[in-house]
């Protein structure tokens, strides 16, 4: 299913140029503050590493990794914030380059690997053998994807695992590549199901609610699914972890 704008029949040439002009104002908008922001943060980045370059004992040492993980967090969220939006505008295109699964999956895990070990959690990847191992493909949003995931695995897991498979089978001259993220986290209760790819949407509300975030990761991972022509499938018991499955055709490299 592509990605794109859906408007009503009825909605009149004016209004529809209206409604364009509008999200291309937005895009623009998230484009300029994205570079006004990421500006000073990176100096900020860059003060962190130099001041842990200095003497410091065990607790400022840690007052500075939490600082520059939250610059960082930070910077992610402006990342899935454009992504978002260049998405929900329609515009959104899928490269087509070469790519090793083993280094995506490799990047993902790295990437969340010291907070999952700050709470005790074990994180790691599989790869069937059947799996090539160069495919063409959009590595770039397959990353963001697959990021999104486990990040959302790390944040609902408590103990246990978060793990990232990847499989499938030859099918049409390609591969239908399968990936899947399980995690052994607090699950989704059923009447929830349906909610969880919705855009700004969190399952908790209000200040007590136990997990924060502006409900963009599952949103963002339904919309490249739909743009790679994708499936998703998701299984999940409350208290029993969560696994999320896509499934996409994807050429040989």
């Amino acid at each position: 299913m592509d990605c794109a704008i859906i408007m009503p029949a009825e909605v009149s040439p004016e209004n529809r140029t209206r409604v364009e002009e509008l999200t291309n104002l937005e895009v623009q908008f998230l484009a300029n503050l994205d570079h006004e922001v990421r500006t000073p943060l990176s100096g900020v980045l860059g003060v962190m590493d130099l001041l842990a370059e200095t003497e410091l004992d065990r607790e400022q040492r840690q007052y500075v990794a939490v600082a520059r993980s939250c610059a960082e967090d930070l910077l992610a969220l402006f990342d899935k914030m454009l992504e978002f939006s260049e998405l929900t505008s329609g515009r959104a295109t899928l490269a087509s380059q070469e790519y090793s699964i083993e280094e995506v999956l490799s990047w993902v895990v790295s990437r969340h690997a010291e907070r999952a070990a700050q709470k005790g959690l074990q994180i790691k990847k599989s790869i069937s053998k059947e799996t090539p191992p160069l495919l063409r493909g959009d590595p770039r949003r397959l990353r963001t994807l697959l990021d999104c995931l486990v990040d959302n695995g790390v944040k609902f897991t408590e103990s246990g695992y978060v793990e990232v498979l990847a499989g499938g089978q030859w099918q049409n001259g390609g591969f239908q590549l399968q990936l899947q993220v399980r995690d052994t986290g607090i699950g989704i209760q059923p009447e929830n199901l349906p909610k969880i790819f919705q855009g700004f949407r969190q399952l908790e509300s209000g200040l007590g609610r136990s997990y924060f975030g502006l409900g963009l990761g599952l949103a963002l991972v339904n919309k490249i699914t739909r743009l790679m022509r994708g499936k998703i499938q998701v299984e999940s018991s409350p208290g029993a972890g969560t696994t999320f499955t896509i499934s996409f055709f994807s050429e040989l490299a």
